[in-house]
């Protein structure tokens, strides 16, 4: 805004400019002298305005003449008249005297890094680590009533649209008691956060306000690292830049993060319009991936976490120090939720959702610029150093097999070694990734990614394959009959996997439904279709039309044991190779009449009613009393 002077101020005078200068550092010391001087540099600038203007022009008639023109001392001089420049320099140094104190005066949030992700992150994580040492940034549940607030993370770039809307909200809904610090990191935006949210909010709300300044774009990775480690609290929670918190949102956060110390806790996350920020009526909770590394929002209505989002959590100092952070190895944004969600469960922490804390997300803006594809490259490296430190053997082919782009990609482009990744996960004694599997057990089964318990189930008269078709039982419904087909290990309508328990059985295509029997009504002959999998139910146990029965080992059926299930599930089927159908109103029966074979006489059965094959139609009628190859199957491996 000083540039607005007058240019005369620097080409007619240089006192001025020096004065200007002087001015600068006199501006260091009190606004008080910073006022006083810039009145006087006014008062000076119109002063040379004035004696410049006199001994510049003349007017005589309609001509203009210069200062020579009085070296003729027999022509008389004009007298000078006065001219309306004069009142038009009065009006432009007034406001360009309000312009100079509103530049200085209008409050804006303080800077207090700037600089290069490289040249910062040594010095802030010291910084950290500092306040760690001597105790003030550890979370102790146990004195919870001197518990200073949360410092909340919100790294940003070319966010102009949405952050100042977001930490307006933010402040509306967060008791200052709660609230500690915000710490914007601006990851190189076009315009500066800082000049953005300066002209827009309060002095009060800018008070509250933090920012660090990257000169090089960095990534959203990187920018979290930055903005906890340069944070004062000892609860770091962190938030994208386009975000609503609803009111009592960091209470239930913190009060989870008493439990346990070394958990992550999530807000319910709900979906709002980018224009009014009213809800949208969508929400999610948790994520679980595919082998591409690709992951989608699901519920399995419990409060457990397999795959956090990863844009809105909050921990505790300790747990994000000790835990490893964010790979730093990483650039730009993604893969770094899945790395730290099987982190924190294989390293001895947990994530966990908490119900009573909601936060409004947009997610429906504006596409990144993606010159080349460069970001989507970047994902895909951050997906392997994720894929390679992580996964086990097996897994990591399935990844490589599945998303096969990543075998050409360098996962140390960044400059940075894995190294220090598999350092931590070795100082932290770190379980192997088959608990994990274990562990979210049911997530997997779900999504079909125990690929090796896959299998086929051949019809033993025919040679024919178990094979769910494009064919609808019903016109207009998605149920699909299930018919047998010659069998071919490349096709996914062919391959089935026993999921939940031993409780229902699942297809591969095209978008993992279960088999089903067909309705109770119809009591000879119904087709069997496949429709969509009743997880809720076949948890609950309270499903009968996918509830499927077996007698066989489990070698047969699974690659891996189901040594996972928790101790309710666990007490249901015991050491029994046997699970038994929901009739009436009794979970499991215990009578052994009602159960699938398996490779023995009868293969499937549900309600006394078996399949068989009928013109290549699978249907169910009366299983037979006595050993009948038309409802036998063998079970074939395909993995």
């Amino acid at each position: 805004m000083l540039l607005r002077l007058p240019l005369s101020i620097l080409t007619h005078n240089r006192i001025c400019a020096l004065f200007l200068l002087f001015l600068f550092w006199l501006s260091s010391c009190s606004k008080a002298i910073f006022t006083l001087f810039t009145i006087i540099l006014l008062i000076i600038t119109l002063l040379f305005e004035i004696n410049t203007r006199q001994k510049s022009y003349y007017l005589k008639g309609d001509r203009n003449y210069s200062p020579n023109f009085k070296k003729n001392d027999s022509v008389p001089l004009p007298q000078k008249l006065a001219k309306p420049w004069v009142i038009f320099t009065l009006i432009s140094l007034t406001f360009t005297g309000a312009n100079i104190l509103t530049a200085y005066f209008v409050p804006k949030a303080e800077i207090i890094f700037e600089g290069k992700f490289d040249n910062l992150s040594n010095i802030l994580a010291q910084k950290s680590l500092e306040l760690l040492t001597n105790g003030s940034g550890i979370f102790d549940p146990y004195k919870f009533e001197n518990f200073d607030g949360i410092s909340l993370i919100i790294p940003v770039r070319d966010e102009d649209e949405f952050i100042t809307k977001t930490i307006s909200y933010t402040l509306d809904v967060s008791p200052r008691k709660w609230l500690k610090e915000i710490i914007i990191v601006d990851d190189c935006s076009k315009k500066k956060v800082s000049d953005i949210i300066g002209r827009e909010l309060s002095k009060s709300q800018l008070n509250i306000v933090k920012i660090i300044r990257l000169n090089t774009c960095e990534g959203l990775i990187r920018s979290r690292i930055l903005g906890a480690d340069a944070s004062s609290s000892s609860v770091i929670v962190f938030m994208d830049g386009h975000c609503r918190p609803k009111q009592g949102w960091i209470e239930p956060l913190v009060h989870r993060l008493k439990l346990n110390t070394k958990a992550i806790v999530c807000p319910m996350i709900e979906d709002i319009d980018r224009y009014t920020w009213e809800d949208v009526g969508t929400y999610g909770l948790k994520m679980m991936f595919d082998w591409n590394f690709e992951f989608n929002w699901y519920e399995d209505f419990t409060d457990v976490v397999p795959i956090a989002s990863g844009g809105l959590y909050a921990i505790t100092r300790q747990w994000w120090n000790e835990s490893g952070k964010y790979d730093p190895g990483m650039l730009e944004w993604g893969g770094e939720n899945i790395e730290q969600s099987i982190r924190t469960w294989c390293c001895g922490g947990e994530i966990r959702v908490e119900l009573n804390s909601r936060v409004g997300h947009i997610f429906k803006r504006d596409p990144k610029p993606n010159p080349e594809n460069k970001l989507v490259k970047q994902v895909q490296r951050n997906q392997k150093r994720t894929a390679l430190v992580w996964l086990d053997q097996k897994r990591y082919k399935y990844f490589e097999d599945i998303h096969s782009v990543v075998k050409s990609l360098n996962e140390t482009s960044s400059g940075v070694k894995l190294d220090s990744r598999y350092q931590i996960k070795s100082q932290l004694n770190c379980k192997p990734f088959s608990w994990y599997i274990n562990k979210f057990r049911p997530s997997f089964d779900r999504r079909g990614l125990l690929l090796d318990n896959f299998r086929q189930f051949i019809h033993k008269d025919t040679g024919l394959c178990l094979t769910a078709s494009y064919n609808e039982v019903v016109t207009g419904t998605s149920d699909r009959a299930v018919i047998f087909t010659k069998c071919n290990s490349k096709d996914f309508a062919q391959q089935w996997m026993v999921i939940l328990g031993r409780r229902l059985i699942m297809n591969r295509f095209p978008s993992y439904g279960c088999l089903s029997r067909g309705p109770s009504s119809v009591v000879n002959n119904s087709i069997l279709r496949v429709t969509e999998c009743k997880f809720k139910d076949a948890i609950a146990g309270t499903t009968d039309d996918q509830f499927w029965h077996f007698d066989g080992y489990d070698n047969v059926l699974f690659d891996e044991p189901y040594d996972d299930l928790d101790a309710l599930e666990f007490a249901h089927i015991k050491n029994s190779s046997r699970i038994f159908n929901h009739i009436g109103t009794l979970p499991f029966s215990e009578d052994g009449y009602l159960r699938i074979k398996i490779n023995g006489t009868r293969a499937f059965e549900s309600t006394s009613r078996c399949v068989r094959n009928l013109n290549n139609k699978a249907v169910m009628t009366w299983c037979p009393t006595v050993e009948d190859s038309s409802f036998s199957f063998d079970v074939v491996k395909l993995y």
